[in-house]
């Protein structure tokens, strides 16, 4: 099997990246409190069901105001709006039928470095999945075999549907 790490770990960025982006929805950067709860839970949290008082004040629309800068926001937010990276579905293809312990330590670095912009050592990495460096390191290892022999797959279902 051909060593594929260094394209294995460009087909991880582009995950990650997607993942880490703004939704594709311009105005919504990303989900709120409650809406990262509910997805972890499937339930809503018990604070939430209680009303609250509306305590904004609303001007007419015929009003103008000298700071309205509607167009200028419209355009703002429009450069949220992007297509998904044309190697997205090989990367998340890439990724099925592996062992959710070997994707974590696959995806453990490109992830906390998008996220904390910095370099983590095996150890750091290890220990925020609760496991051993060792474990870290063999479920590594598993991962990128997995992940390699998943994208020889795909990659040869390409060329004999090309």
């Amino acid at each position: 099997m051909v060593n594929r790490k260094d394209q294995i770990d460009d087909l991880i960025g582009i995950l990650v990246s997607y993942y880490l982006s703004p939704s594709l929805s311009a105005g919504w950067h990303a989900p709120s409190q409650l809406e990262w709860f509910q997805q972890i839970t499937n339930k809503r949290p018990p604070s939430i069901t209680r009303q609250k008082q509306l305590t904004a004040a609303f001007a007419s629309a015929d009003e103008h105001q000298s700071n309205d800068k509607a167009d200028d926001k419209m355009i703002s937010e429009a450069r949220f709006l992007r297509r998904e990276h044309h190697n997205y579905g090989k990367a998340r293809a890439m990724f099925r039928n592996v062992e959710d312990k070997y994707a974590a330590a696959v995806l453990a670095r490109a992830y906390h470095q998008a996220i904390y912009k910095r370099v983590f050592s095996n150890k750091e990495l290890a220990d925020r999945l609760e496991v051993s460096v060792r474990s870290y390191t063999h479920n590594r290892n598993v991962g990128y075999d997995r992940l390699a022999y998943n994208l020889e797959i795909i990659e040869g279902f390409v060329q004999e549907a090309g």
